[in-house]
């Protein structure tokens, strides 16, 4: 087993023993590959929840219709060394200069070989 999967298999199990989705507004699940079913440890879709009512953000999901933000994981297989490419799959952001691209990729430093 690669240090990547014995690492990713630590952080699922300390997400989901800690109860983090009640205590910290999300909720986190292997990606499922479309040829084989199969759980891929590799790709994890977070489910952002639970947002401060008096936040601008819940106001404008709720409008739409929206209970939340899925992102998508996809870490390398020489993480923690590399860091994970993370996107908003939705709901779609409006593009404006911050650090949500078009397609939804999070561009922030900390997300980069450099910043990691």
């Amino acid at each position: 087993m690669s240090s990547a999967m014995v690492r990713l298999l630590s952080d699922l199990e300390r997400v989901r023993d800690a109860n983090w989705g009640k205590d910290f507004g999300f909720h986190a699940e292997l990606h499922k590959d479309p040829d084989t079913g199969l759980p891929d440890l590799y790709h994890w879709q977070i489910k952002l929840i639970d947002f401060d009512k008096s936040d601008s953000l819940f106001t404008e999901l709720k409008q739409r219709g929206i209970d939340y933000i899925l992102l998508d994981f996809s870490f390398p297989f020489d993480y923690p060394n590399n860091p994970p490419f993370v996107r908003v799959v939705r709901p779609r952001f409006a593009f404006r200069t911050g650090h949500v691209t078009m397609g939804g990729s999070i561009c922030m430093e900390v997300l980069t070989s450099s910043g990691w």
